[in-house]
């Protein structure tokens, strides 16, 4: 990698409340560390990873052959843990 928006990393952390569990879902810029995209749910599903990921898109606009690369956890909804986003 030679600059940002090339590649993302994306995972989901689970917080303990006095209400019970809330779910974080991340992305951070692989070349500068930088968060880029997050959203926080009650639910463990795939609504908050796709938000995270819409919010990021919105907010950075990365060029075209940017890579997701997440640990290929159930809620993501990718079907490989690196590809290449299409939007």
């Amino acid at each position: 990698m030679s600059g940002p928006n090339q590649a993302w990393r994306g995972d989901i952390t689970y917080i303990a409340t006095d209400e019970g569990w809330l779910y974080l879902a991340g992305l951070k810029d692989l070349f500068s560390g930088e968060v880029v995209g997050y959203s926080m749910s009650e639910r463990m599903t795939k609504q908050p990873v796709m938000q995270a990921l819409f919010r990021a898109v919105a907010s950075h606009r990365p060029p075209a052959g940017l890579i997701q690369h997440t640990d290929c956890g159930s809620q993501g909804g990718f079907n490989r843990s690196s590809q290449q986003l299409e939007y």
